[in-house]
């Protein structure tokens, strides 16, 4: 298993601390670690789609908790994790529904516990592609959206990337409905983590694609986008 994370921490000794962390609790298994560090958190309110993002809470001019709303905008379940000395803000973290809470004064043990609950999430939110090529499995958060012509599905990863599988819409509507998943006209079922917004019968995506919405369904992907961003 492949993870991209993205760390944000303005002090470089930290950062450095913590990725030998995170490399050595995956040393030896099937993980991979992928970290892209970020001292400038100015320079993360743009990032691009990573798995996790580790956040320092204490960082001059965007703090922590600002970056986190502005990841949120972008992706509305992502994955974050707040990493700091200041462990009396552990419940305004979790205000702000993060994934988990690290102190850097027990960084090994914290970290250990929050990979374990993070491989949980991941075997449990994640799709099973029949491929040409195999069985690949895929974690709900990649996926954007399925695009679906007569019984051809293509499947739009987050990081552009595109898997292609036999199956019709009425098959994958019924196995993904429920689980934060809209159908938008004939052709699309879309991740509603990645909408970013819907406006003028259109739905704007964390990709900055748009996709219309036919009429008969706007209220419908209205109300059903609301209920998933208000959980």
């Amino acid at each position: 298993m492949i993870i991209r994370c993205a760390l944000i921490d303005d002090k470089k000794n930290d950062i450095q601390i913590i990725k030998n962390t995170l490399f050595q609790l995956c040393h030896g298994s099937d993980t991979i670690i992928q970290i892209k560090s970020f001292q400038n958190p100015a320079d993360a309110g743009i990032l691009d789609y990573f798995d996790m993002y580790i956040v320092d809470v204490d960082m001059p001019d965007v703090n922590g908790f600002q970056l986190a709303n502005q990841i949120y905008e972008k992706y509305a379940r992502a994955i974050i994790v707040f990493c700091t000395l200041h462990e009396n803000l552990v419940y305004d973290s979790f205000r702000l529904n993060a994934f988990y809470f690290v102190r850097k004064s027990n960084l090994e043990e914290d970290l250990t516990y929050f990979l374990k609950k993070y491989l949980a999430y991941r075997t449990n939110n994640t799709y099973i592609a029949k491929t040409a090529g195999g069985i690949e499995k895929i974690p709900f958060e990649q996926i954007i959206y399925f695009e679906v012509s007569h019984n051809d599905m293509y499947i739009h990863l987050a990081d552009s990337t595109e898997i292609r599988e036999r199956k019709s819409m009425q098959k994958l509507s019924a196995e993904l409905s429920s689980v934060g998943f809209v159908q938008i006209g004939k052709s699309f079922l879309v991740n509603m983590s990645h909408i970013q917004k819907i406006t003028e019968y259109k739905a704007i995506l964390s990709n900055t694609q748009s996709l219309s919405i036919p009429k008969t369904q706007y209220s419908t992907v209205c109300k059903m986008f609301l209920m998933y961003s208000s959980r």
